[in-house]
């Protein structure tokens, strides 16, 4: 007869969310300038843009997902931003 031992593990993660915010924030506005700085040889005209939507939240995920499709849509609204949602 085979003795199987069960082990249980605890795990605990705290997590700063206004850093995370913050980081988030600091992230998407650095894409966003450094897609300013590109530029397509010889079209001078043509300029890169972005639209990003985020959540920060401990909710469903299928509601997390919802609530990022909105704030992309309220950033593709305004063009070239990004909206992050805090739900929390």
């Amino acid at each position: 007869m085979i003795n199987k031992t069960q082990k249980d593990f605890n795990f605990s993660l705290f997590i700063d969310v206004k850093k995370v915010a913050e980081l988030l924030d600091h992230k998407l506005s650095y894409i966003k300038s450094s897609l300013c700085k590109i530029s397509i040889e010889n079209s001078p005209e043509i300029r890169l843009t972005m639209s990003f939507g985020a959540v920060i939240g401990t909710e469903l995920v299928s509601n997390l997902i919802e609530k990022t499709d909105k704030a992309l849509y309220e950033s593709k609204k305004t063009r070239d931003t990004y909206t992050i949602i805090d739900t929390i």
